[in-house]
């Protein structure tokens, strides 16, 4: 796991300098290589800055907060990756 923002941002560049001298672009695998989320990757490969540590806005908070309860309606428990996910998707 990444211990700040700045071990993320290093992960995001050296895998575009490999995913820019690779011949086939695969940025799922790049990603998994380098321990990154795909999304950072892939935002920062389409020219985007990637946002590391962004707030939450009240309405995506309260979009999580809903997505959320369905795992305890349904009766199972909320775990780090569907969390994790679940933001990432949102923002």
């Amino acid at each position: 796991m990444f211990r700040n923002s700045t071990d993320v941002k290093v992960r995001v560049e050296e895998a575009c300098y490999k995913l820019k001298k690779s011949e086939k672009l695969n940025i799922i695998g790049v990603a998994c290589e380098f321990g990154v989320p795909k999304s950072l990757l892939s935002a920062k490969w389409k020219g985007r800055q990637p946002q590391v540590n962004k707030r939450l806005t009240k309405a995506e908070e309260l979009t999580v907060y809903m997505y959320l309860k369905w795992p305890s309606i349904i009766g199972t428990s909320a775990q780090l990756p569907i969390v994790s996910g679940c933001t990432n998707n949102i923002l």
